[in-house]
């Protein structure tokens, strides 16, 4: 490209040259002040557009048009900061791909010192919504500590909501926080699936495999909650275990939690009440409510008796002991049937008929202590 410099310049002036270079006329001659504009080969062409690449000052930028007038899709700026917008009217699509062979193709998140965080924001007209991040101010002083890995929310205006999913380097712990949604009027943490479950977990492994394993490494203390259930008001039950190898299923029953306490007097009319009953079980469930009898040692098992009591049965007798189906459910079907997917049956927690069997024990106690010593005073007569 030609210089076509004005014949007679004042000290100061100033020229553009075809190029994009600047220079100014100082003492006498013209001097360049900013860099030309070094069109590149053409990176992509289209039938409409043709996409150039070409630097302006400090510069480097990728046109969506050969000639600078179309969208920056691309631009390194003066201080090394990169950014990447697609074309107007185009969604924006930012691909990684691998050449042939076997080495790997990633993306690489680089976290320049311990202490400093890299990450990857998602945006909503400019406004953060989402970062993914890769260490936070803890610095790495050894065994593994710091640059763990977050995901923090963000409010309409931008501002941190809370950090909801975390996951620690050195311990490989996953920190869940307990951020509240709703569903159709029922509140689920963290998680929400079809059944209205907080957590699902569904696999078709093995028979031998575990569904969950929960164990502590840690060897100090001797009792762990494995799993503890909570309630508004408090804790409501336990699941622990012990380094001895004992497992116990706790449910509250502080007496601080409990008012008008009185002697039991229904336990046997409650007992008598109930139906104990041998079934069949639907050939879908068979082996679903009791263990499958198999041969041990030897010793072949016995006829298969399932025993149990009807839950709707139950209901009318003590419906504290039986948890219906909850028809507040969105996928609550009354009319599915026993291996329908999504059927859900009645159930019962036996554990609530253990006060009503200890007090009819105690109750009978009681008879027969009376009728012992009734027996004893006839026994006594000459």
């Amino acid at each position: 490209m030609g210089m076509n410099f004005p014949n007679t310049p004042s000290e100061g002036a100033t020229y553009t040259s075809p190029n994009g270079a600047q220079y100014t006329f100082t003492g006498g001659v013209w001097m360049q002040v900013a860099a030309a504009q070094v069109v590149m080969d053409h990176i992509q062409s289209t039938p409409q557009d043709m996409w150039a690449g070409f630097q302006t000052g400090g510069e480097f930028v990728v046109n969506s048009k050969v000639d600078g007038s179309g969208d920056d899709v691309f631009t390194v700026g003066d201080n090394g900061a990169v950014n990447v917008q697609a074309p107007t009217g185009v969604g924006g699509v930012f691909r990684v791909t691998g050449g042939t062979g076997s080495a790997s193709t990633t993306v690489q998140v680089n976290k320049p010192e311990s202490g400093d965080y890299a990450g990857i924001m998602g945006l909503t007209n400019g406004l953060l919504r989402w970062l993914v991040q890769l260490g936070d101010s803890t610095a790495e002083s050894g065994s593994n500590a710091g640059s763990s890995f977050f995901i923090s929310r963000y409010n309409d205006s931008g501002g941190v909501l809370s950090t909801p999913f975390q996951i620690t380097r050195s311990s490989g712990s996953i920190a869940q926080a307990p951020t509240r949604v709703s569903d159709n009027g029922l509140g689920a943490a963290h998680i929400w699936h079809s059944f209205a479950s907080v957590l699902l977990v569904d696999y078709a492994g093995p028979a031998a495999n575990n569904g969950i394993h929960l164990s502590n490494r840690n060897t100090s203390p001797t009792t762990t909650n494995q799993i503890l259930f909570g309630w508004v008001s408090g804790n409501a039950g336990t699941i622990t275990s012990t380094s001895a190898g004992n497992t116990s299923y706790g449910t509250s029953s502080d007496v601080r939690t409990k008012s008008n306490v009185r002697e039991a007097t229904q336990g046997r009319a409650l007992v008598d009440a109930l139906k104990v009953i041998e079934y069949d079980p639907e050939p879908v469930l068979r082996g679903g409510e009791l263990h499958v009898p198999k041969t041990v040692e030897g010793v072949e098992p016995g006829d298969d008796i399932y025993m149990g009591i009807s839950a709707q049965q139950a209901y009318s007798v003590y419906p504290l002991a039986v948890i219906p189906p909850n028809e507040a459910m969105p996928t609550y079907n009354a009319d599915l049937r026993p291996g329908d997917d999504g059927f859900m049956p009645w159930m019962i927690d036996y554990s609530k008929f253990v006060p009503m069997l200890l007090a009819n024990v105690q109750e009978n106690n009681k008879i027969i202590d009376e009728l012992k010593a009734r027996l004893a005073a006839l026994e006594g007569v000459t």
